[in-house]
């Protein structure tokens, strides 16, 4: 029988306060399940081009913003002694940057293409606290989330 590929944690990474604990929390969950983690941060998408070389140079572009953004959780993740990846995630200039709440569309969709386990993302603060939600995805590309590991973490 073929062994499958161990699905990863996936974590929504913003450029905002929220972002350390959340890469802490998924760190900590990938580490707990035996998983690879897998940050995904949304960045500009760009718009329709014909020419390859625009759509390289946006990729390009994509990865050094995606990489500059999780540059910024990397003592957190590297303390807790985590292997981790870091995926741009192209999405609409609106729902890209620190608010998060449109880029989630885009990030459920980009862990699923992943086959994420957990998606680890900052639901809200309360306090000065950041509150993260992790929730359990279904393999399938057209399935919700069928449970949460754990609605808040204080």
């Amino acid at each position: 029988m073929k062994d499958e590929p161990v699905r990863p944690v996936a974590a929504l990474i913003l450029d905002g306060a929220g972002a350390p604990e959340t890469a802490r929390r998924a760190a900590a969950l990938a580490m707990m399940e035996g998983r690879p983690l897998i940050l995904l941060v949304p960045v500009e998408r760009t718009g329709f081009s014909l020419n390859p070389l625009t759509h390289r140079l946006a990729a390009i572009r994509q990865t050094a913003e995606a990489e500059a953004i999780a540059a910024r959780v990397r003592p957190v993740l590297e303390s807790t002694a985590s292997d981790f990846q870091v995926r741009a995630v192209p999405c609409l200039f609106t729902q890209a940057g620190t608010t998060g709440g449109a880029s989630l569309k885009s990030t459920k969709a980009a862990a699923r293409r992943i086959r994420a386990f957990i998606l680890v993302t900052p639901i809200r603060q309360d306090g000065g606290t950041i509150i993260t939600k992790a929730q359990r995805l279904r393999p399938d590309r057209h399935a919700g989330a069928i449970g949460d590991v754990s609605e808040e973490q204080p």
